[in-house]
């Protein structure tokens, strides 16, 4: 895999950018500050709009900081509207794809095509092969937006248990090699 880093991806409604220091009062309004939807991305809620400007800054330091880095705020192409935040951390060898939207904007298709733009990014830049994903057994809807990029599940056993905030959790593990990615929306980086 290539270390490319965190670049702009346009989807048919979607560009999936870099985080600015000045979107941290709409990161902390918008899911941050709730555990309702920290609780997929395996964080607790941020405390503040304080401590959600501090930990934002730490995104836009990583870009340049670190080449495997990849996050990135979730925004409306025709109004620029930040609905949401997905990402991918290195697991082993793996990359983990994570992401959450606004409620008001869950639903509407955009967690789908932010998905399956990011995976395209990194299966043809970066030259990932091989991801893997949890989701919490409780949230089905996450299982479909996993499904809908090529995901299946990783195992018919039991469920494994996640950790958000330390927590044990029953948790579904997904996967998907890069040769089997749904490839049904135009995505440019």
């Amino acid at each position: 895999m290539r270390n490319v880093g965190t670049r702009s991806i346009l989807t048919p409604r979607l560009l999936l950018r870099r985080y600015l220091p000045k979107d941290a009062s709409d990161v902390f309004s918008g899911w941050a500050g709730d555990a309702r939807l920290t609780r997929p991305l395996h964080i607790p809620p941020l405390a503040d709009l304080a401590e959600t400007k501090a930990v934002v800054r730490g995104w836009c330091f990583a870009y340049d900081e670190e080449p495997d880095y990849y996050r990135w705020a979730v925004t409306l192409q025709d109004s620029g509207t930040l609905i949401g935040s997905i990402s991918a951390a290195s697991i082993d060898r793996f990359l983990e794809p994570s992401f959450v939207l606004v409620p008001r904007w869950q639903g509407k298709g955009y967690a789908k095509e932010a998905l399956k733009g990011m995976l395209v990014y990194l299966a043809d830049a970066a030259a990932a092969d091989y991801f893997v994903a949890c989701r919490f057994a409780d949230n089905p809807s996450s299982g479909a937006v996993l499904s809908s990029a090529g995901f299946f599940p990783a195992s018919p056993r039991e469920p494994s248990r996640c950790r958000p905030a330390g927590r044990p959790e029953s948790c579904l593990w997904y996967r998907l090699e890069s040769k089997n990615l749904v490839r049904d929306i135009p995505v440019e980086f």
